[in-house]
């Protein structure tokens, strides 16, 4: 993401916040929480279905796209 951002000179446009979860849902839900309460994201890209299934209500009540 990284790397695509600089190369398509999109840090001036998109700021990339990174949380790990460790592929651990629990993990996933406080992250997604702090993602879209404190630092009010626009969009998540999650890697792993439990994290995306932990976090779905979550989203969808916030109206963020994942």
């Amino acid at each position: 993401l990284l790397l695509a951002a600089e190369k398509n000179d999109l840090k001036s446009k998109i700021e990339f916040i990174f949380e790990d979860d460790q592929f651990i849902a629990k993990n996933g839900v406080t992250a997604a929480g702090k993602l879209i309460h404190s630092d009010k994201v626009r969009a998540l890209i999650v890697f792993g279905s439990g994290t995306a299934l932990a976090i779905g209500n979550m989203v969808d009540a916030n109206k963020i796209p994942t």
